[in-house]
């Protein structure tokens, strides 16, 4: 195994990861929920990801989103 990349998020200790293709084959966006926030990360190149979306939620746990 080797690291192909990294992308550091603003909230350390995420917890749950899901990845998805979309319907159309040409993206794959990996999904990691934490304890109060969630990111969406467009992982279609490995070796260039990209953070496309963040959602926060300082009073909740987001664990299941």
């Amino acid at each position: 195994m080797a690291l192909v990349n990294f992308n550091p998020l603003t909230t350390p200790g995420n917890a749950e990861v899901q990845v998805a293709t979309t319907p159309d084959g040409e993206s794959t966006y990996a999904y990691l929920a934490g304890w109060n926030d969630m990111h969406i990360v467009d992982v279609t190149d490995p070796d260039n990801t990209t953070v496309v979306g963040v959602y926060n939620d300082p009073n909740t746990q987001v664990l299941d989103v």
